[in-house]
């Protein structure tokens, strides 16, 4: 429409015509909603999967939909998916009309669930050496770093989400789905053991975990398979030396 239709427009109405709305053109309309509803379900699985492992649900608890979409925000559908997730990392068990529940910690198997997050570990390490980007092994040295310093200021919490954070991030760089599923049951079940005496560990202790880990990132940084292999399970080892309260 040139200058003089407009105005002709204006002078026929006494409003300018309104230009017709852009809409964005997808090829497959359902492909974002499908993104948002995953990552939806993602959120709401670490949020319950920190509070089962931290304790703040209790082992036996009912897990009431209404009461959990309402403190997460989520509606039923991305919250359902979630609880799938954590019923596969077998922290909640799912019951036909009696919904989730959370399971009780397996203190006999712990030995069992080090060993397997050890040997879990150091294969998907070695397979990082090879496959991880240098942003992700940097995102590793983050939280070695953010660990370091929750050691410093004597929070223990953050120390255990940081050491959390380290070990998942390791896994997740080698890119290795089977892995990364293997990895996430047993070190969820590690994590809830290890959780209940974070304020038992002694400083000396806590500072050799934090030299080993140190020695990790040192491995992955040369991309050293065979270097980063005995990293970890000399890690470890330690670990279930110790009873597999903390790393």
């Amino acid at each position: 429409m040139s200058k003089f239709d407009a105005a002709a427009k204006v002078a026929e109405t006494g409003k300018p015509k309104r230009a017709s709305k852009v809409r964005l053109q997808l090829r497959s309309s359902g492909r974002v909603v499908k993104q948002q509803a995953q990552l939806l379900h993602e959120r709401a699985a670490e949020a319950m999967r920190n509070m089962i492992i931290e304790g703040e649900i209790l082992p036996g608890s009912r897990m009431p939909e209404m009461e959990l979409c309402a403190m997460l925000g989520i509606s039923r559908t991305p919250l359902r998916e979630a609880l799938k997730v954590l019923a596969a990392e077998g922290l909640v068990i799912l019951t036909p009309q009696r919904g989730a529940m959370v399971t009780e910690p397996n203190v006999e198997q712990l030995g069992a669930t080090v060993e397997a997050v050890a040997h879990v570990e150091a294969a998907a390490a070695r397979i990082a050496c090879r496959k991880a980007s240098d942003r992700e092994i940097k995102e590793i040295a983050t939280y070695h770093k953010q660990m370091i310093d929750a050691a410093e200021a004597g929070s223990h919490k953050r120390y255990f989400r940081a050491n959390q954070a380290f070990h998942t991030a390791i896994v997740k760089a080698s890119h290795n789905e089977v892995l990364i599923e293997m990895h996430a049951r047993a070190n969820a079940h590690l994590m809830r053991h290890r959780y209940v005496t974070i304020d038992q560990i002694p400083d000396s202790l806590r500072a050799s975990f934090i030299e080993q880990h140190g020695k990790i990132v040192d491995a992955l940084t040369a991309r050293d398979p065979e270097a980063v292999d005995r990293a970890v399970l000399l890690h470890l080892s330690r670990v279930g030396e110790t009873t597999g309260a903390q790393r």
